[in-house]
């Protein structure tokens, strides 16, 4: 990369990033953190900084995060800095301006063109979720710069015979440290290794073979197991207690685990489904004119690929699809988070697979790179697919929720409602729209004759057409976005950063405080806390799971807060026993954006036991 280019990218970050902290402030009127989750870290790293160990109440150690390098990496800089919003955002903003460098090297890697490692480094810069995820004090731009920094390192060093080539297992591993869903990649590109290097080496013995990716599993449990053994010890589980109060038996192990077969089915079929077509369809979605090149980027990948005899370009296309699979199937259910938080690392692969489509538009139209008969007869068969299934769901719809109610009592699907159904059948229709969309450039240019050089000019004129488009349409989005971020903090900043200083000024120090959502108030409030969901507090999640009666139960027999913060419409027994939690205080907020009620109260806890 040239000074040149590398000052444009600078210059293009730094605005867009300026643009976010510019309409924050305007908005909030201070500085924020954009989730109630992003006060949770900074809760745990004041801690640890502090010398009080890797805790949210001070002394008592839990492993209540699934990000713990993002932690460990704030309270190293708060050792220096002192706790402070700051601090966090500028350690998500080099990450971020990290990721869009990598994004250039990768893109200039796979493609071999200057163009498309630029226009896709530039619309990173610009992706409104990436933005958000740079200044939310989240583990966004840690996880994805990682994740995109071991893919590359794969790539590069994969057959190399000195020690880079186990590079990329370092990088993988600390990613699924930043972010467990990046364990993913590292499965996936281990799988990726030791299939093509069996396939090459035929002759050699799988033992031998076997032997040689020692290495890797070495890495990675030197890693690694710090972390599982700090979370036994702390919560007697490898995985953390956060993990068992938000996914808790989602996946399908759990599911197994707990001896619900009718869940597990759901968890190995439905769930992975769900989240395929709703990450694809969150991509698609995105950008309609990235969208309209993401297949035809696929298909130039695969050429690429056989001419330079190079299978391993075959992983970017293929972790669309197991990534989102592998999610579902190991718990997330129903959405990627926040600002799509959970995937934000497959949309730089996507823009950069995507802008390598629109600068192969060339290529395909003098015919230098046209599919042959048969591959046009496959992609016309796919596309008549896409919309018989398309019409079929169309006619069906209005019955399927009717012959789920009948059969469901007899499958695994009793564990999905009919509103669920619905939602399901929503990204569905969504998905299948947007894949019909990014079927029309390739249909349009294979159905074109073979022309070498008749289109040049005006394949050349459409492709710089397309990407100047995708640039205006990313802008546009990325500019409204910001001001959706300024609400994110607005909300926190005015429900649980203000509950939390109010309560640090008006309640005892020695008061022990319940809370549903523990980020922003246990950061101000400054006192103990008891975490009804369970992260910081695990020893609640058994009793959490019987409903209210188990938390009330929790409280009678375990140990009792003097004051309570909750959404009423999350505990309506709780809030309708008046005589032993008393009601002193309500914070309401306006125009919500991110917070999951616009109010909560705070009660005064006269329970006995």
């Amino acid at each position: 990369m040239n000074k040149r280019v590398f000052l444009l990218l600078l210059i293009i970050f730094s605005v867009s990033q300026f643009v976010y902290i510019y309409w924050e402030r305007h908005v909030a009127g201070e500085l924020g953190l954009a989730l109630d989750d992003s006060w949770i870290h900074m809760v745990f790293a004041r801690n640890l900084s502090a010398g009080d160990g890797y805790s949210f109440n001070p002394g008592q150690p839990v492993s209540g995060s699934t990000s713990p390098l993002w932690t460990l990496l704030l309270a190293l800089f708060f050792t220096v800095t002192g706790p402070s919003v700051w601090t966090a955002k500028i350690l998500g903003m080099a990450l971020f301006l990290l990721s869009i460098l990598v994004t250039y090297k990768l893109a200039q890697f796979v493609w071999s063109d200057e163009r498309i490692a630029i226009f896709s480094a530039i619309l990173v810069a610009l992706s409104p979720f990436l933005n958000w995820g740079a200044l939310s004090g989240m583990e966004v731009s840690l996880y994805v710069a990682l994740s995109l920094w071991g893919i590359y390192l794969h790539l590069v060093n994969s057959e190399k015979k000195s020690l880079k080539r186990y590079s990329s297992t370092l990088v993988l591993t600390l990613a699924g440290l930043s972010r467990p869903e990046c364990f993913l990649i590292l499965f996936i590109v281990w799988g990726e290794r030791f299939l093509f290097t069996r396939f090459r080496r035929q002759k050699e013995r799988f033992g031998k073979v076997a032997v040689e990716f020692l290495p890797h599993l070495f890495i990675f449990a030197v890693l690694t197991l710090p972390y599982f053994i700090f979370n036994l010890v702390t919560v007697n589980s490898l995985f953390p207690s956060s993990y068992a109060a938000k996914t808790g038996s989602g996946g399908v192990f759990g599911e197994l685990f707990q001896g619900d077969l009718r869940g597990a089915i759901v968890a190995a079929t439905i769930k992975p489904l769900y989240m395929l077509i709703v990450a694809i369809g969150t991509l698609l979605s995105d950008n309609p004119i990235l969208s309209l090149a993401f297949l035809l980027g696929i298909i130039a990948l695969v050429k690429i690929s056989r001419e330079r005899e190079r299978k391993d370009l075959w992983l970017l296309p293929f972790l669309f699809l197991l990534i989102p699979l592998g999610m579902g199937l190991l718990g997330h259910v129903k959405a990627l988070g926040q600002s799509n938080r959970y995937a934000a690392h497959l949309f730089p692969l996507f823009i950069m697979i995507a802008v390598g489509g629109i600068f192969s538009i060339p290529r395909f139209l003098s015919g230098d790179s046209n599919l042959t008969q048969k591959g046009r007869k496959t992609l016309y068969l796919f596309t008549l697919l896409v919309i018989s299934v398309f019409g079929v769901l169309a006619l069906t719809q209005p019955y399927l929720s009717k012959i789920i109610e009948e059969i469901g009592p007899h499958t695994g699907l009793t564990h999905v409602s009919a509103t669920d159904i619905q939602a399901y059948l929503g990204q569905v229709n969504l998905f299948l729209k947007f894949l019909l969309l990014c079927l029309i450039l390739p249909i349009l240019l294979f159905s074109v004759p073979r022309a070498k050089g008749r289109y040049e000019k005006q394949a050349v004129f459409l492709s710089y057409g397309l990407i100047v488009l995708s640039l205006l349409l990313t802008t546009r989005n990325n500019i409204a976005y910001a001001d959706y971020y300024a609400y994110n903090v607005k909300n926190i900043n005015d429900l649980h950063v203000a509950t939390g200083r109010w309560l640090n000024e008006n309640i005892p120090e020695e008061a022990v405080i319940a809370i549903n959502d523990i980020g922003g108030i246990g950061y101000f409030a400054r006192r103990e806390i008891i975490d009804l969901i369970g992260m910081a507090t695990p020893d609640i999640i058994p009793y959490r799971l019987r409903g209210e009666s188990g938390i009330i139960d929790y409280f009678k027999t375990v140990k009792r807060p003097d004051y309570l913060v909750i959404y009423p419409e999350w505990f309506p027994l709780i809030d309708s026993m008046e005589e032993d939690f008393k009601r002193i205080k309500e914070f309401k907020i306006d125009h919500n954006t991110v917070c999951i009620h616009d109010r909560h109260f705070v009660y005064k806890v006269t329970l006995t036991k």
